[in-house]
């Protein structure tokens, strides 16, 4: 796997001895990986395959995943696109052409950079409305986005990513005046990068919340309440864990949790409060996410799991969560692999399970 992985990122001339004197130790599959050419389309991996002696079915299901992963690189250039016509203010000057503009936005797949986008042109149009709701949307993401939908964007494109979010908290700032809300917007995109440069749009923005003010903010009824994830998230490690589920303790309640956003659900991972009542909501909600049979809804509630007194609650709601934790595991760790999303993400964790199928590693070649 690690000369996968080298390859993956661009080091096959670094690897190929090595690749050579471990080939005669290794199955069929896997010497078929590492000599992968890196073709241009299906067919020509198809005609790869089929030389190579696989049979049609394994050709049609490799195939499959090239195209599904194609399909993800495609998403990952029209974000650097969009990103660039953002910047040019001669495509975004008039209603006709920012509407022309926000379609473009609408077919990107991945949920958050539509928001991040859409709150561009919202700001641009003076809606006002249209922006705040976005920006309490984009507050309400739940951390675990970078792990489930992450791009392989290379070091230049995310340095390109951080000067626009640069950018669009800047603008943010000129037209607002809502510096808890920018402090926390700023927070949030900070993490949706990897690169360390990502912490600039924490300091520039002042977003390095003392604990003093922390706390502040957590006695503030409308900012507690509405993004209690957030506190909870940035509070973290800042203070004991007894005030921060004290903290939590007085703001849960019924309205608080029906009104919640899904992807703030995350915190129950790591705080499931005694109350009865609550419990109740808490689970029936966990139990619809599951079933959404979305990717991230369902890691909230994967995660969730590991916590007994979560696991118990949902068993006695629904006996499909009887099974064994690895089970549910190893399926929502394949349908993440299988959707060309976090790859390897995803086979590490088959891979800490036991799933250690050779056929799961052809999608490190795309």
């Amino acid at each position: 796997m690690g000369i996968l992985l080298a390859l993956r990122r661009g080091l096959r001339e670094k690897v190929i001895d090595s690749m050579t004197k471990c080939s005669e130790f290794l199955g069929d599959d896997l010497k078929r990986m590492m000599f992968f050419p890196f073709l241009g389309n299906v067919q020509e991996v198809g005609q790869y395959l089929k030389v190579n002696g696989l049979n049609l079915k394994e050709r049609l299901r490799t195939q499959s995943k090239f195209t599904r992963r194609k399909s993800i690189l495609k998403s990952k250039e029209e974000i650097m696109e969009i990103i660039d016509l953002l910047k040019n203010e001669k495509e975004i000057v008039s209603p006709l052409k920012r509407d022309h503009l926000l379609k473009k936005i609408t077919r990107i797949r991945v949920s958050l950079w539509k928001r991040v986008f859409s709150l561009y042109i919202a700001i641009k149009a003076e809606n006002e409305p249209w922006a705040s709701s976005l920006k309490r949307s984009l507050a309400k993401e739940s951390p675990y986005f970078n792990i489930l939908m992450s791009l392989p964007f290379d070091d230049s494109e995310q340095l390109k990513i951080r000067d626009f979010l640069v950018d669009l908290l800047s603008l943010y700032r000129s037209e607002y005046e809502d510096t808890v809300g920018l402090k926390i917007l700023a927070e949030r995109l900070t993490r949706y990068g990897e690169k360390a440069e990502f912490r600039l749009l924490r300091t520039k923005f002042d977003a390095d919340w003392s604990l003093t003010e922390l706390r502040s903010n957590f006695k503030n009824p409308v900012l507690k309440r509405e993004f209690f994830d957030f506190w909870f998230q940035v509070m973290m490690n800042r203070t004991s864990e007894n005030e921060i589920k004290e903290h939590l303790r007085s703001t849960l309640d019924s309205r608080v949790l029906k009104s919640s956003e899904d992807s703030q659900f995350w915190i129950f991972e790591f705080f499931f409060p005694a109350d009865k009542e609550l419990r109740k909501i808490i689970t029936k909600r966990l139990l619809e996410m599951w079933n959404s049979y979305q990717i991230e809804k369902k890691f909230i509630v994967l995660k969730a799991m590991e916590k007994s007194e979560v696991k118990t609650s949902l068993i006695a709601l629904d006996p499909q969560f009887k099974r064994a934790d690895f089970q549910y595991k190893r399926e929502f760790y394949t349908d993440l692999l299988n959707s060309g999303y976090s790859t390897e993400y995803s086979l590490y964790s088959l891979y800490q399970i036991g799933d250690r199928q050779e056929e799961n590693l052809w999608w490190l070649m795309f």
